[in-house]
């Protein structure tokens, strides 16, 4: 629920004189902590079970990046996925065979059962998640990261007001045609 004026203007007066007990977290640098980076050892328990690729992602996008925890979270995964798309790339290429299996239907080995996994179709849906987390990380990079407000959810990220909109601009016009008609 949006603030009133009342305590909009009382939270600023107080801000100015350096109370910051109605200040909102996220919004008043006083009140809010800072976001550390995460130190070397705690990078390397992180990226410990990931492959190269997975590694490579991970530190092109914490160099000199400062993360927040659930973008971390989203990174991790998103280093995992790299590595199965490596995974499935080399399926795929027919680098390893893991694609295909025999498993014989009885004991004496007369039958058997084919077993073709769905490479192509798995890739896809990696790549589409990579891609969804890719967006998720960038845009809340964009935004920084929001608090969580009394209720549980997420804060609402109070949007710039913008000058000028439609009805601000016909004031000129207004202010023209009643100092002609006054004329």
């Amino acid at each position: 629920m949006a603030d009133s004026p009342a305590l909009r203007q009382r939270r600023s007066r107080l801000h100015k004189r350096g109370d910051h007990s109605l200040c909102v977290l996220g919004r008043c640098p006083a009140v809010t902590p800072p976001v550390t980076r995460d130190t070397a050892s705690d990078q390397g328990e992180r990226t410990a079970g990931l492959a190269a690729a997975g590694r490579s992602l991970w530190s092109l996008m914490t160099a000199g990046a400062m993360l927040g925890p659930m973008q971390r979270v989203m990174l991790l995964e998103a280093c995992r996925i790299v590595d199965r798309l490596e995974k499935l790339d080399s399926i795929l290429r027919g680098a390893e065979r893991d694609w295909l299996r025999l498993e014989p239907l009885d004991d004496e080995g007369t039958a058997y059962v084919v077993i073709v996994d769905k490479a192509l179709s798995e890739s896809r849906q990696q790549a589409a998640t990579l891609k969804g987390l890719l967006a998720e990380i960038r845009q809340a990079g964009r935004t920084g990261v929001r608090p969580a407000s009394g209720t549980g959810a997420p804060a609402k990220e109070e949007q710039p007001r913008r000058e000028g909109g439609t009805v601000a601009n016909l004031t000129p016009r207004i202010v023209a045609r009643q100092a002609e008609t006054a004329h």
